[in-house]
């Protein structure tokens, strides 16, 4: 994996032989200063640690073993290869947009503050203002993912392309509807308050990606926000979400990190002293957005969305997990009681037809210790008795 930034960045940060892949940060500095992370053997321990090493005060880093470098060679080279085979510009971009085609969306436009009723998303376009907007660093491993050619990162009108001020050819923008807890409490409706979908990519391998711009502009879900993020924040999350992607931990991606040239105002510690900060953009890229919140906004409405949940819950089994779907046994019928005074209801399962994977114990056991006040099954919305 390669992250890169561009000449303007002031560090030059290479971490080796840490992760699985060849994880590299190059950023190109007047003066250059190359960090080696080495495995730092002990006799006193049989684990291994790791130390940081400034090459300029070391000649001799902890040598990798041949095995090792043949190892990352490998993977490396393979990745390369893979990566070769199809480039495209972003003209090119295979779009799918199966979550606007097969869910109910917002019969609205507008980016007004309010709840929306019977969709999971709201189509929107972003709003960021940008005075010179500036690529700061992209990811070449994301690139390849969605077949994307390096050359596109020298283009001239990239930044106004993926800040959203110039819109992406074959693009559906739209911010999605979910809810969730907020301190351990039911929040209602919380949604992309600053983040706008693009819309889904598929690559050579048939994979799908969706592109997200983080800081794109105010949507119907933004409350009281300016749908805006700043460069600080931004940073963090381009570096920490590659990190983690490095270390094995599955999440979300980053392609690049931009500039708006427009400040933000923001109070870094919520102490009442705001100051102005640098705008930014981050291109989130994630194989799907979907999240428990996105099942748990329709269940908390009532019997009128919970055809919504059902939909869901087929959208996501049927474009990211259809192996469940061939090897599922379905329920002839199911149902129980969702509690144990004789005026509790007595829910009925048979027409979840993913209801016959789990047994009737299963789903009394999960109802009972769940502290959510809707339990999302698959699906299945479920009120919990408060």
């Amino acid at each position: 994996m390669s992250l890169r930034v561009c000449p303007s960045s002031l560090f030059y940060l290479r971490p080796l032989h840490l992760f699985t892949s060849s994880a590299k940060f190059p950023f190109y500095p007047s003066l250059r200063r190359e960090f080696r992370l080495v495995p730092s053997r002990s006799s006193s321990s049989s684990s291994s640690s790791f130390r940081l090493m400034d090459s300029s005060a070391a000649s001799s880093p902890t040598p990798v073993t041949a095995s090792e470098t043949d190892s990352l060679g490998e993977e490396t080279q393979s990745q390369t290869d893979e990566g070769d085979k199809i480039k495209r510009k972003l003209e090119e971009f295979n779009w799918d947009h199966s979550f606007v085609k097969e869910l109910p969306g917002d019969p609205r436009s507008d980016v007004i503050s309010r709840k929306v009723f019977h969709a999971c998303y709201s189509k929107v376009s972003p709003s960021v203002q940008v005075d010179d907007p500036q690529l700061v660093s992209w990811s070449d491993s994301v690139a390849d993912l969605l077949n994307l050619d390096p050359k596109e990162f020298e283009r001239p009108d990239f930044p106004l392309l993926l800040t959203g001020v110039k819109p992406l050819p074959g693009a559906v923008p739209y911010a999605q509807c979910y809810g969730g807890h907020q301190f351990g409490r039911w929040a209602g409706q919380l949604g992309d308050g600053r983040a706008i979908t693009l819309g889904e990519v598929l690559n050579s391998k048939g994979e799908r990606w969706e592109l997200q711009l983080k800081g794109a502009g105010r949507t119907p879900y933004s409350r009281f926000s300016d749908g805006l993020a700043v460069l600080r924040s931004s940073i963090r999350e381009f570096l920490c979400s590659e990190a983690m992607h490095c270390l094995g931990i599955p999440t979300t991606r980053a392609l690049c990190l931009l500039t708006t040239g427009q400040g933000v105002i923001r109070d870094m510690f919520y102490d009442g002293n705001a100051k102005e900060e640098p705008g930014a953009i981050v291109c989130r890229v994630s194989q799907s957005f979907i999240r428990f919140g996105s099942y748990q906004i329709h269940a908390s409405r009532g019997k009128e969305d919970l055809e919504i949940v059902g939909k869901l819950a087929d959208y996501a089994i049927r474009h990211h997990f259809p192996r469940i779907e061939k090897s599922m046994n379905r329920s002839d019928g199911l149902s129980f009681k969702t509690g144990d005074d004789d005026d509790d209801s007595v829910l009925d399962l048979t027409s979840n037809k993913y209801a016959g994977n789990f047994p009737n114990e299963v789903f009394i056991k999960m109802l009972h210790e769940t502290p959510f006040k809707s339990l999302m099954i698959l699906g299945l919305g479920v009120q919990r008795p408060v």
